[in-house]
């Protein structure tokens, strides 16, 4: 589409973004309307809608005055011009998105911007629509914490001085994905005379901070809530350059202290508006330099080019190159290149742009591109050299590399040399006219390194040594040639013929030289960058070197896999200066490197030596983007930067397998493989967008099938599993300013990790997500599938479980370790990898290294006589855990800070887990263990009061996981808890089943007599530790009696209760547990007669309601109100007035997520038979979470449970923190909540949409959004 920037009618659709701005939007700010020279609307022109506020469902009816307008207006011809439209979208409908969550919900939206730009479609001929995306959520809400801010509006997102809630947050990422669905699915480019671009210029607008450490705002009037001049010119002005440039190079972040940037002009080679048709990754990138800062706020357009069309022309010329021909990046290409061989590691998705920016620059260098390619280039090589080895024997072929041509510039480009200029440019224009630093100047650089390097290719294949009579050799001395100079440095011509391209005499005599001496020169060691303006001595054959120097004679192997080039650099002569290079290789300095005297029919016997096959299949990181790359060359690795995820595992797997089925030089059946398996870390960059595709089980799922395929189908086989990455270390090359990184690109490649603020919910999920797709593999690998037969085994190398980023003594990140994207590993790095990952193979399983020190000496280790074989499980004595590793749910704590205090604390606020005597709690029948080790329904009213989470005290912690026995490790002699099962042995449990909120002042009354009647404590001086957790009957029974089990009756009750306490047990810490949310409950389903009949009669409040039903939403508003209220009172300061009293509230239940099995259906084995009441690795699961928060700080503690089990998820305590904490110690002032409470928990939405970061293996969720948002999970009890 060739819309050109005159002849353009603009208008203007706004939905409000901010209070306010929609009006100075549509006052003739849009686009800088006067002085960009487009046709300004005024009397008798079109009238474009003013908005104020508007939601999207005013949208479709505007589009039709618009078309209406347009119709009607004398001065447009309505079929011939070409019209810019542009569509503000704000976000008015995500701030009523809590008043009607269905109606404003993301696809409801869309649909109505869908139905406005079909009705533009349908309507409007030769129109061009700028669709600006709505801003993003932070935006707003640095916005709304000024004073002048407004109260009440958008209160649903964002409320001022509170961070913004993931609920937020995700509400606004799904309006931001659906509405790119929407735009990218291309139904809007069906015709030549109409298409819709998305203008992402406001979706990441950011507010940066003065040295005081306040919001910018320098680009909004005093109120914060409208553009000023300034920020109308610097959204005028992306908005234009957005326009101008391709779609690749949008600004997607615009901060307020930027200068406005230059307005870009239209090019003679890219004189259009770009479309998602015309575009052209990175040909264009760098086209318009930046000019100088600009004083004022306006800008100066100097283009020109401004003449339209004068023909309409045929659009999308890109895409009719051929999309099959893929991979131009030799050592570093995809899967189906020659030189990949095994390594069938691809990098996906931008794989294809690769094809298009090599094909348009080979387009720019000659009418026809294929001619001059590559391939065609060392294919006529091929044929030629075929010839000569077919037909000519007792024949040494010397194959002088071509030269690096790229000096030649300088004949040219310096007047102070006598060049014929017009000439020079007839003879080689593709090399003259290219701009200095440009991208085609880059490109054809290139280009030149690809011609020289599919030569060595050719040449060290070994075809043409399969013969005593013929070798052909490389003889590289022209490869990196600069200009001669002379005695004032300028290029010496005298070295040309008078073309100023051809060599003179003088020329080629030196080119003889240069090729005599290469001749003498042993592969391997061949200087590649002759100098001509020096005297070259001409070397001589010596005694112990006779000979004319070939691969065999040069002792120097050529590479096994065809294809691949050799490692092995061309040296440099002493008359060579060129700057040194780090040298990666390493010394392996074993002395028996034999391999077994009779092939192994184990693979528990295989000795390295024994492997004749290596492959790999994984993502970028395996395929080995950026490794090569120079300093600063970000397109080097943006060629292919996205990698693959663990989607497209098997399919490389079987390539894998189809290819060493069919290579000759494999013995399928006999030869014994490594395979290296390396996959994770573009998933866990993408796991924000789609929690449940993203899923560690997903993840592990799809890791399991390639597996499977390898295992079914592979003979001897040792399968390297390497273990995802730790990602969230490299979070500090995003964030160091100081260092030369693209920042967006970054934000491009993995968003999710980068994004986050630094102890925000969000990067704690991100943290956890990392995790949890660690400990899925490992149990995968634990589960010992793979080791059924003596041929295959796959070992778990950790070597990457734990990893830092390198400092310099400066304390700035190493970025020699990474790619220029600082994002993937430079060579340096995976040098450090590979010999981890070495010396991890001949580790024992269940004593290998989980850390990368990158910066660290790694020597290579060596087998050893005891010990010659790759390490498996088998020839390490480990033993597999099994697919149910764990016989029971106890859990590993070893905590070096679990002393007593020096002295018995007098003060709550100092007290550590040691000085705790005594343990109590009140509740329901959660809390007595209801069925909790129950096999059938006759056992469900036992109480098994041993293993209940906040009392039970049966056995060790290394069987039971309670809360009391995570005490007995700080002090064994504690008092209180319950064993075995029923009521003889509660001691100081005195909770009951079906128990409510109006029960606990009798348990306050009856827990008081009891402490005080015990001869075994010191009810005045014991410290006590009391739990409390009711409320889940309350609301079962709600709406029985909505007055009697309101939320404010409730939290009286507690109050009550509380106050019992307050009043007459001295020195306790009292653990207030939130009451968890309960929709998650009506996912509970299983065909037994527990959970299809008792179900319902156990709390039929929420589990009868018919969904979406107004009793439904009720029901779960009520929910939400019990634990505010709650919050409210715990944050009130009450029970903060004493020195030896507190009330801690422990939030881990606020946001309520119910755990998943592999199928992605609610995990029953957490739950007891009648799918209500909670097993006993339920109870195991509440009682890690009950002591996690007992160790966080208030205001930071975790808000959501994560049921999965892990024996090492149990905190310590510090030395910086050694005390449980509470609202003092935490620093933290409680929070003034006597008019409304402020929480330091993550919120619900009224209809339950959690707001926690939906961890782990949560993340498994149905396939609707509202599922994605709402999936969680509780119980009452």
């Amino acid at each position: 589409m060739r819309c050109q920037t005159a002849g353009l009618l603009v208008l203007t659709l706004s939905l409000q973004l901010i209070q306010g701005l929609a009006e100075d939007l549509a006052e003739g700010k849009q686009m800088s309307d006067k002085e960009n020279g487009a046709n300004v609307l005024g009397d008798g022109e079109v009238d474009p809608p003013q908005l104020s506020g508007h939601l999207s469902r005013e949208l479709p009816r505007l589009a039709q005055k618009l078309v209406t307008s347009l119709k009607n207006n004398r001065l447009i011809d309505f079929q011939k011009d070409w019209k810019l439209i542009t569509i503000f979208l704000g976000i008015a409908d995500m701030c009523a998105y809590c008043t009607d969550e269905e109606f404003y919900s993301a696809e409801r939206v869309v649909l109505r911007i869908k139905e406005a730009l079909d009705i533009l479609h349908r309507e409007i001929p030769r129109a061009y629509v700028n669709l600006v995306e709505m801003p993003d959520i932070n935006l707003l809400h640095q916005l709304a914490n000024r004073a002048t801010g407004p109260r009440g509006w958008c209160e649903c997102l964002v409320k001022p001085h509170e961070t913004v809630d993931l609920s937020a947050q995700i509400v606004n990422w799904d309006y931001q994905n659906t509405l790119q669905e929407l735009i990218y699915s291309g139904i809007y480019d069906k015709r030549n005379d109409f298409t819709v671009v998305l203008q992402p210029i406001l979706k990441n607008m950011e507010i940066p901070l003065t040295e005081d450490g306040k919001p910018n705002l320098s680009c909004f009037t005093q109120n914060g809530f409208q553009f000023n001049v300034k920020g109308h010119a610097l959204l005028d002005s992306s908005l234009w350059n957005n326009m101008i440039q391709p779609s690749v190079d949008r600004i997607e972040v615009l901060e307020c202290t930027a200068t406005v940037p230059q307005l870009h002009c239209p090019s003679q080679e890219r004189p259009y508006l770009f479309t998602d048709q015309n575009r052209d990754y990175g040909s264009s990138r760098g086209m318009e330099a930046r000019g100088p800062s600009q004083q004022g706020s306006g800008n100066e357009l100097t283009c020109t080019e401004r003449d339209p069309s004068d023909a309409v022309p045929v659009s999308d010329i890109l895409r009719e190159f051929n999309p099959s021909l893929v991979g131009y990046s030799t050592g570093t290409g995809l899967e189906d290149t020659p030189q990949a061989f095994l390594n069938q590691a691809v990098t996906g998705a931008e794989s294809g742009e690769l094809m298009s920016q090599v094909k348009s620059l080979v387009k720019l260098l000659s009418n026809d591109a294929s001619k001059y390619s590559p391939e065609n280039f060392t294919n006529s090589i091929q044929n030629a050299l075929d010839l000569l080895h077919n037909e000519v024997p007792r024949t040494f072929v010397n194959l002088v590399t071509v030269l690096n041509i790229l000096p030649l510039r300088e004949l040219f480009t310096n007047t102070g040399v006598n060049c014929p200029r017009f000439l020079l440019k007839v003879l080689c224009e593709c090399v003259i006219n290219p701009q200095d630093n440009s991208i085609q100047l880059e490109k054809l650089q290139a280009l030149n390194r690809k011609y020289q390097e599919r030569t060595h290719k050719l040449v060290e294949s070994g075809r043409y040594d399969t013969r005593e009579d013929f070798t052909v050799v490389i003889q590289p001395f022209l490869e990196n040639i600069e200009i001669p100079r002379d005695k004032d440095g300028l290029p010496d011509s005298t070295y040309f013929s008078p073309d100023c391209f051809h060599f003179s005499l003088k020329g080629h005599s030196q080119a003889a030289r240069g090729l005599w001496n290469n001749l003498l020169e042993p592969l391997g060691e061949k200087n590649a960058n002759q100098t001509f303006d020096g005297h070259i001595n001409i070397s001589c054959p010596s005694k112990e070197q006779p000979y004319l120097r070939t691969y065999r004679n040069s002792n120097f192997t050529y590479p096994n896999n065809p294809g691949q080039l050799t490692t092995v650099a061309p040296k440099t002569t002493e008359t060579t200066t060129v700057p040194s290079q780090e040298i990666f290789g390493s010394q392996l300095l074993c002395k028996d490197r034999a391999p077994s005297d009779v092939i192994p029919n184990s693979v528990h016997s295989l000795r390295p030596a024994d492997v004749k096959v290596i492959g790999a299949v994984g993502d970028s990181l395996t395929a080995g983007n950026g490794i090569g790359s120079k300093p600063h060359d970000v397109l080097d690795v943006l060629t292919q930067y996205r990698g693959l995820s663990f989607r497209d595992l098997p399919d490389q797997v079987r390539r894998l397998v189809s290819i060493m089925k069919n290579h000759p030089k494999i013995d399928f059946q006999n030869d014994w493989k490594v395979i290296n398996m390396f996959i994770g870390g573009n998933d866990i960059c993408n796991y924000c967008t789609d929690l449940a595709y993203y899923s560690p089980i997903n993840f592990t799922r799809h890791i399991e099938e390639a597996l499977d395929i390898l295992h079914k189908e592979v003979p001897r086989a040792f399968v390297n599993l390497i273990e995802v990455l730790e990602l969230i270390p490299l979070r500090r090359l995003h964030q160091d300013t100081q260092l030369s990184c693209p920042r967006i690109l970054v934000r491009m490649l993995c968003n999710c990790v980068v994004k986050p603020n630094e102890n925000s919910p969000e990067l704690q999920m991100m943290i956890e997500a990392n995790k949890a797709y660690q400990q899925s593999i490992q149990k995968l690998v634990e589960s010992g599938k793979y080791d059924s037969g003596e041929n295959f085994t796959v070992v778990l190398q950790p070597f990457l479980r734990h990893m830092e980023v390198p400092i310099l003594d400066n304390g700035h990140p190493d970025v020699s370790y990474f790619a220029p994207d600082c994002f993937h590993l430079s060579r340096k790095f995976h040098v450090q990898m590979s010999r981890s990952l070495w010396n991890s193979m001949l580790q024992p399983v269940g004593k290998k290294s989980d850390f990368q020190n990158v910066t660290a000496n790694i020597s290579l280790n060596c087998p050893t006589q005891d010990q010659p074989f790759l390490r498996t499980f088998k020839n390490s004595n480990y033993t597999y855990q099994g697919p149910d590793p764990l016989e029971n749910w106890g859990s590993n704590l070893s905590c070096s800070e679990n002393l007593t205090s020096e002295t018995k604390p007098t003060s709550v606020h100092r007290l550590r887990p040691a000085d705790i005597n005594v343990v109590a709690a009140m509740g329901d029948s959660l809390t007595v263990g209801f069925g909790a080790k129950a096999k059938t329904l006759l056992q469900m009213k036992i109480q098994y009061q041993g293993v209940a989470w906040s009392i039970g005290g049966d056995k060790s912690l290394e069987i039971v996981t309670t809360l009391p026995n995570i005490l007995k490790k700080f002090n064994p002699n504690i008092y209180g808890f319950a064993t075995g099962i029923g009521k003889n042995m509660s001691n100081f449990n005195v909770a009951v089943p079906g128990s409510m909120s109006h029960d606990m002042p009798k348990q306050a009354h009856t827990l008081v007599q009891l402490m005080k009647n015990s001869s075994e404590i010191n009810f005045k001086q014991d410290w006590k530790v009391i739990t409390l957790f009711i409320g889940a009957n309350d609301l079962c029974e709600y709406c029985m009696n909505k007055e009697v089990y309101s939320a404010d009756s409730y939290v009286k009750h507690i109050e009550e209760a509380l106050d019992i306490l307050h009043q007459q047990v001295p020195r306790a810490f009292i653990n207030m547990v939130q009451i968890l949310e309960m929709s998650g409950l009506r996912r509970l389903k299983k065909n037994t007669i527990g959970c299809a009949l008792l179900q319902k009669h156990i709390c039929p409040c929420f589990l009868n309601p018919r969904e979406n039903s107004p009793e439904l939403h009720e029901i779960m508003r009520v929910n939400k109100d019990y634990q505010t209220k709650l919050t409210a009172l715990i944050y009130s300061g009450k029970y903060d007035m004493n020195e030896e009293f507190t009330v801690v509230l422990q939030p881990y239940f606020t946001n309520t997520i119910v755990p998943l099995n592999s199928t992605g259906q609610p995990d029953l084995s957490f739950f007891s038979v009648d799918c209500f009441h909670l097993s006993e690795r339920g109870q195991a699961e509440m009682a890690i979470g009950l002591w996690n928060n007992m160790l966080e700080p208030t205001g930071h503690k975790q808000n959501y449970n994560n049921f999965t089990h892990d024996r090492t998820k149990l905190k310590c305590p510090t030395s910086d923190a050694p005390y449980l904490f509470t609202h003092r110690n935490s620093a933290t002032k409680p929070e003034n909540t006597s008019t409304k409470p402020t929480l330091t928990t993550v919120t619900t939405t009224a209809k339950g949409v959690p707001t926690a970061e939906q961890r782990v293996w949560l993340v498994v969720l149905t396939a609707t959004v509202a599922a994605i948002l709402g999936q969680h999970w509780s119980w009452s009890f």
